[in-house]
């Protein structure tokens, strides 16, 4: 489980998650949990969808604040929905809502992480147990077997 720093609305809350990540050639595949009560996208998604389904799709981007004036500029209506920092934005169209998007923008600490998770999907044997732990609180990737 993790804490996140991120922006819901306007106001900065501490989500609590887990994530798992996969990937099937060059498609990711996340999976979700949240571990909080909290107002955010993942438990207004799962009120109105409690058996789950596809959320978002995420696409990769330069810089966010440039994506998201871009989108502006163009009168693309949106709305962003939550935030984390610098590194993702998920946002929603106000005149058709549905499956939101995720702005993702590349930070080394990032692509670490997802190079280590393909390479690992790559690798995979179909035998040996393919959950490990990944943890990221000093700056750095350790990762580790999963202890449950």
């Amino acid at each position: 489980m993790s804490d996140f720093d991120g922006l819901v609305g306007d106001s900065m809350v501490k989500l609590k998650l887990v994530a798992a990540f996969a990937y099937s050639g060059d498609q990711q595949i996340e999976v979700i949990e949240p571990r909080d009560n909290l107002d955010t996208i993942y438990n207004s998604y799962l009120k109105e969808n409690p058996q789950g389904d596809l959320q978002h799709v995420a696409v990769w981007v330069e810089d966010i604040d440039s994506k998201l004036a871009e989108l502006a500029d163009a009168n693309m209506s949106h709305e962003v929905k939550q935030r984390y920092g610098d590194d993702h934005a998920y946002i929603d169209s106000v005149e058709y809502p549905g499956i939101m998007i995720q702005l993702m923008a590349h930070n080394p600490i990032i692509d670490e992480l997802f190079d280590i998770i393909r390479e690992a999907s790559d690798n995979w044997d179909g035998k040996k147990d393919p959950i490990r732990k990944i943890d990221w609180s000093t700056g750095r990737l350790v990762v580790q077997p999963y202890d449950g």
